[in-house]
């Protein structure tokens, strides 16, 4: 068994540096650190400040399914050390693959989530840092007044796509504040989509509220005496029109 244990740990870490597998590749370098990798650095960390030359070996962050392979192989090879000293039990076996478990679930848990958070549309950890910078050099530009309901989200293993508004002046040329936009953005979001918002100080907002002065209102005078003009002056039409024959004698 001890051969066997060996054996398998030579071809999972030959599959795992060996053979190109960018997806894999990527979710191991963007996934958030196990409690086993913290550990493990932090080991190595100790190691290197006795023996310098190994902190190009040890330093960088070690692949986690690689780490796991290994320490399996320790468990299994105790476990085969404690069940061959003659314990007749299987209480060794049961705590192997009870440590087997843990370590797999602590392993593939931080992968797990961040596969979920790709499916959830969230914006990755490891580029929100970035992606403010760039979002703060984009809203300093000539005519650019605010950038608004930015979202930003991967479809796939290192593809970013990303929408967003601007709001630029009244006077500004939309079609060079979409350039620079796009300019400072693209070596990040390789599918973007911008939507250009003019400002207009006619439109009426929410958070703004117009006190308008009353009209003034015509005296109570003028109102009455126009229905008596206006009889007046039909009266006067009537006569007028009215046969010479008809009127009294």
């Amino acid at each position: 068994m001890p051969f066997a244990a060996v054996f398998t740990l030579l071809l999972h870490t030959l599959g795992i540096y060996a053979v190109e597998n960018p997806a894999f590749s990527h979710v191991t370098q963007a996934s958030v650190s196990s409690w086993l990798q913290e550990h493990t650095s932090d080991i190595s960390r100790s190691v290197c400040s006795t023996v310098p030359g190994l902190s190009r070996i040890l330093l960088p962050r070690l692949n986690p399914i690689s780490l796991v392979g290994w320490l399996i192989s320790v468990v299994v090879l105790c476990a085969y050390f404690f069940m061959s000293s003659g314990q007749t039990d299987s209480f060794p076996d049961t705590i192997a693959a009870v440590t087997i478990s843990l370590l797999l679930f602590s392993t593939m848990v931080p992968m797990a989530a961040y596969c979920g958070r790709i499916l959830m549309q969230t914006t990755p950890a490891h580029l929100v840092g970035t992606l403010d910078k760039a979002l703060r050099e984009a809203s300093t530009l000539e005519g650019v007044l605010e950038l608004r309901n930015e979202h930003f989200w991967t479809v796939g293993f290192g593809t970013l796509i990303g929408s967003l508004y601007v709001r630029v002046r009244r006077d500004a040329d939309e079609q060079l504040v979409l350039a620079h936009v796009a300019n400072r953005l693209h070596p990040l979001v390789k599918h973007l989509t911008i939507q250009v918002i003019k400002d207009d100080w006619t439109r009426p907002t929410a958070s703004v509220r117009f006190d308008w002065p009353q009209l003034p209102v015509s005296p109570p005078q003028h109102q009455e005496q126009m229905p008596s003009a206006m009889m007046k002056h039909n009266h006067s039409h009537d006569h007028a029109a009215c046969p010479s024959h008809m009127l009294p004698q």
